[in-house]
């Protein structure tokens, strides 16, 4: 019994012990907007689709307006998946700057993806409708 109690104190109190005296400056990172945006910037612009869909994504609740030109990139790129393409526009549209709404506009009058072409409408006539914009 004293031996499974040992084993008990040593394999899990003692690493509560250690946890309760990191360092103050290790528990609480302080990272600044522009940093975390610059390193979405960074998975924006990689090789790896997945990377690129949750820095878009990322971006996008963040409502980053440098994200603009990268996504635009993005979106307008026929060579990336259809679901890259969509999560581009969607970041556009949570942005709400002008010239993404513009292109998910033309996206859903002229896209050859049905998916895309439904979603790009549908996100265009939201933000016409939250921001009272005539739907033409």
């Amino acid at each position: 019994m004293r031996n499974l109690i040992f084993v008990f104190a040593l394999f899990f109190a003692f690493p509560i012990c250690l946890l309760s005296q990191t360092p103050a400056e290790l528990q609480k990172p302080e990272f600044t907007r522009e940093q975390i945006e610059d390193n979405y910037l960074v998975g924006l612009n990689s090789d790896a689709p997945g990377l690129q869909v949750s820095c878009a994504y990322f971006l996008g609740e963040m409502k980053s307006e440098r994200a603009v030109i990268p996504l635009l990139k993005m979106f307008r790129d026929e060579k990336n998946a259809p679901g890259q393409r969509l999560m581009a526009a969607w970041s556009l549209y949570k942005i709400g700057d002008e010239r993404g709404i513009y292109m998910i506009k033309c996206e859903a009058e002229n896209t050859e993806c049905d998916y895309l072409r439904c979603l790009c409408e549908y996100y265009y006539k939201d933000h016409c409708l939250k921001t009272d914009h005539d739907i033409r």
